[in-house]
């Protein structure tokens, strides 16, 4: 994006990490969504949902897949994100990731946890989520964190 010189990417990056200019950034993203920009360090600020339900392995193996696309659904299909621009966003429903791809699964132990607030919305958005989840067999390799340089 020409932020920085080709090659310097990583280092950049490292150094906002470092020196809290990423935090800073993240902060200013919440506030200007009228969120409490606190939340990025004390955490327990944000309200808990009601209710926390897990989403089961459906099988022993590796994961080997997690649709983000179906997660990020299921998250606001609960009220994390919106339907309709009317509609408020609940910062106390959401999903929580408790594998990823590459990592052991155990049939019916939980790979993510659903923060709900209520029973009928959290058991959709379980149904969801298990549904994005793929547990294989052979170990699966983690994908790359970065996909190319440059």
């Amino acid at each position: 994006a020409g932020a920085v010189a080709a090659g310097e990417g990583r280092s950049a990056a490292a150094g906002a990490l470092d020196d809290g200019r990423a935090l800073a950034a993240a902060e200013r993203w919440v506030e200007a969504q009228g969120g409490d920009p606190a939340a990025w360090s004390q955490p327990e600020r944000l309200p808990p949902a009601p209710l926390r339900l897990p989403v089961p392995a459906a099988a022993t193996g590796w994961v080997a897949a997690l649709d983000a696309l179906a997660v990020g659904q299921a998250a606001r299909w609960l009220g994390a994100g919106r339907m309709h621009p009317v509609q408020s966003v609940d910062p106390a429903v959401g999903i929580e990731l408790a594998a990823k791809v590459g990592d052991a699964a155990e049939e019916g132990e939980p790979v993510a946890w659903v923060h709900a607030r209520d029973a009928a919305t959290g058991e959709r958005a379980v149904a969801m989520v298990a549904a994005a989840a793929r547990i294989e067999e052979g170990r699966v390799a983690p994908p790359a964190l970065v996909l190319r340089e440059g």
